[in-house]
């Protein structure tokens, strides 16, 4: 976060646009939140990537989440339904620099990191909040059931919007200044 607002990134090129986001580091507070949501579990500073070209620098799109929503967990663990595991919050290894101006490096969760973010950019992290709000658990529910059958198990589909409403919940109940 720091070295985006330092060095002024901008947002991806070719960008629409949500009305409130002004900058990289303010779209940054949203893919903290998408990975908080999806229980990414392999967020670090080599998969964030910041284009350069002659008209300055611009936060590139989010990518790489793969590591999410249970996918490291056995088929027998996601049956058990334990939604608290505490494999599906860990994140990898942060350059805190990535949130703020610290030097030390520390594991914190995807919803800690998300936390930290908010701290520093509450005004995007409302914005982004209310995204989520108005995402329908339902209409998730009807894109898994969409997935072609051999790609997804009815249990994974289960344990996956399942996943999706807890860490929702999980993110609306941060204690956000």
């Amino acid at each position: 976060m720091f070295y985006l607002e330092q060095n002024s990134v901008g947002l991806p090129l070719g960008w629409n646009g949500i009305e409130g986001i002004a900058d990289g580091a303010d779209l940054l507070v949203g893919y903290l939140l998408l990975d908080a949501w999806l229980g990414a579990t392999d967020r670090h500073d080599e998969n964030l990537e910041i284009a350069i070209s002659e008209s300055g620098y611009f936060l590139c799109p989010t990518f790489d989440h793969g590591d999410c929503l249970g996918s490291k967990l056995a088929q027998d663990e996601q049956q058990s339904g334990n939604l608290a595991d505490p494999r599906l919050m860990e994140s990898c290894w942060w350059e805190t620099q990535i949130i703020d101006a610290r030097s030390e490096t520390v594991e914190i969760t995807t919803a800690r990191a998300f936390e930290i973010a908010a701290e520093i950019r509450p005004s995007a992290a409302i914005i982004w909040l209310e995204r989520l709000r108005q995402i329908n658990l339902e209409r998730v529910v009807d894109i898994f059931s969409r997935i072609p059958d051999g790609l997804i198990t009815l249990n994974e589909t289960r344990f996956s919007t399942e996943l999706l409403d807890y860490n929702r919940q999980n993110i609306f109940n941060l204690k956000l200044r």
